[in-house]
């Protein structure tokens, strides 16, 4: 069972960006096969920063104009029209984000404090901040800020993804359980597949084996692609003896994913099971081959 959950990296507000805060997010936003933290970055990190944001830092830096200037001559090309903090403030989200993306952690916090003066109810800037906080092991400022996004605007579900990953990685089931369900009832969340997948290892670790295999089975019908969804339904299929759902849920996840050692690991298991010995002598020196790799030795090929 892993220890994190995967964060999300979509980041909901900005139209061209889906990251989690995870990752990530709760990577994250930051549940996926280790975390769900996803790390989780927006794709702001992924595709660097924006021209908005270069040219706002441009202003910033070279001209030596008020930010109030900035931001106006950033976003219009109206040079008479009043300053908009808001937009100024969204800009200095997304250079935090992609400082954050980085790991260039003082220059994000720089950003994000700055969003927050500019605009003190950006949720963005303190889910930014909060998972700042949890990379430097600061977990109580982490928690603190996460709610206070959460606060600022209830339906940030990217953020909530993202602290109920950091809650999974402190052991707090429960309550990383309940801000998994309030997140899955966003219908418009574009990951609402690695929601469900998140809130079934979270079910799993409170002993509801039942609705956690629910939650796997709605991950893999909301997105096919979820493939530690059909990895988990693969393990759930096999614990019930139903080795034949296993296996094809395990083939699922081998054209998704490909292979590793837990798969391969799970497909032995399932092979013997079904009584399929050559299949299973063929996952077993696969196996053994990346085991070999894993753990830095040369593979030693068999015939």
């Amino acid at each position: 069972m892993p220890s994190r959950l995967p964060r999300h990296r979509t980041n909901e507000h900005d139209p061209v960006a889906h990251h989690s805060v995870a990752q990530g997010t709760v990577a994250h936003g930051t549940v996926a096969q280790g975390p769900c933290q996803h790390d989780s970055h927006t794709r702001t990190a992924a595709r660097g920063i924006t021209r908005r944001t270069r040219a706002l830092l441009l202003c910033l830096g070279f001209a030596g104009l008020t930010l109030a200037g900035c931001a106006t001559r950033v976003e219009t090309n109206d040079p008479y029209a009043p300053p908009d903090d808001n937009k100024a403030s969204n800009a200095y989200v997304e250079l935090g984000e992609a400082y954050l993306g980085r790991n260039q952690l003082q220059r994000a916090d720089s950003a994000f404090q700055k969003a927050l003066k500019l605009q003190s109810s950006n949720a963005e800037a303190k889910a930014g901040l909060a998972m700042i906080y949890q990379r430097q092991g600061e977990n109580v400022l982490a928690d603190d800020y996460f709610n206070q996004a959460i606060s600022s605007d209830p339906s940030f579900t990217r953020a909530r993804n993202n602290y109920a990953a950091f809650l999974y990685s402190r052991g707090e089931y429960v309550e990383a359980c309940r801000q998994l369900e309030i997140a899955a009832e966003d219908l418009t969340y574009d990951n609402r597949g690695q929601l469900y997948t998140n809130l079934g290892r979270c079910q799993l670790h409170l002993g509801k084996t039942s609705e956690a295999a629910k939650s796997f089975e709605r991950a893999v019908k909301i997105n096919p692609r979820e493939s530690e969804a059909w990895l988990a339904v693969a393990r759930m299929s096999h614990d019930a003896g139903d080795n034949d759902a296993a296996q094809s849920a395990l083939s699922r996840y081998f054209r998704l994913s490909g292979t590793d050692s837990d798969s391969l690991a799970l497909a032995v298991d399932v092979a013997t099971a079904r009584g399929d010995s050559r299949l299973a002598d063929l996952y077993s020196r696969q196996l053994e081959q990346v085991m070999t790799r894993e753990s830095g030795r040369a593979v030693i090929r068999t015939p």
